[in-house]
């Protein structure tokens, strides 16, 4: 259970960032659409992601304007773009981890 609550908060602490930065954005227009899979393949928002900053700035990795403490770790090592057994088991090893 705390491994899948870690994941699950993981991916709402990255949807925070984006749309946070989506608000700010201003070097082009940024719709909180645009963040969701459904708009993947949409001209506009191809189009957005070729310029925004929301992606950069949102980078687990090097973000220095948006803290995701604990759960950096999940987005660092992709665990929320793989397949389901992977993403079981590191949220299964995390949360032994934490015991």
């Amino acid at each position: 259970v705390l491994g899948a609550s870690w994941y699950l908060i993981s991916i709402e602490r990255q949807t925070t960032c984006w749309k946070r930065e989506c608000r700010r954005e201003v070097t082009a227009v940024c719709y909180s659409s645009f963040l969701y899979c459904n708009t993947l393949n949409d001209s506009d928002r191809k189009a957005w992601a070729n310029v925004t900053q929301v992606f950069d700035r949102c980078d687990p990795q090097t973000s220095k304007i948006f803290s995701y403490g604990i759960f950096a770790d999940a987005l660092s090592n992709q665990v929320v773009s793989t397949n389901f057994l992977e993403k079981y088991f590191y949220c299964l090893w995390w949360g032994l981890q934490q015991l």
